[in-house]
């Protein structure tokens, strides 16, 4: 069955479950020492400055950084005027009254 959320039939979520099942197979059999190794190893290399290993030490501990997309240009409308919401007809008077 497919994924919350996914349209029936879709089963791309299996993917990456098959790929982590395998990992933490990998892991369990060797009680985790490898996979410490590569902690340190990372640990290692951020330790020095490589600048990969800083930004993925960062992201694994603080969580990845909210990115911010800037938007411009028309707002596109796919309804008519009438079947606006007032709070709708509001934000597109003030998004054109905030660009001038």
């Amino acid at each position: 069955m497919a994924a919350k959320g996914a349209q029936l039939g879709n089963n791309n979520y299996q993917k990456g479950s098959i790929w982590n099942d395998a990992l933490r197979r990998a892991i369990a059999q060797d009680d985790g020492k490898r996979i410490r190794a590569a902690a340190e190893k990372l640990i290692d290399l951020a330790s020095e400055g490589t600048p990969w290993a800083v930004k993925e030490l960062a992201d694994r501990l603080d969580g990845k950084a909210f990115q911010s997309i800037a938007l411009s240009g028309e707002l596109a409308i796919t309804k008519k005027a009438e079947d606006l919401s007032d709070d709708e007809l509001a934000a597109i008077v003030d998004a054109a009254n905030s660009s001038k």
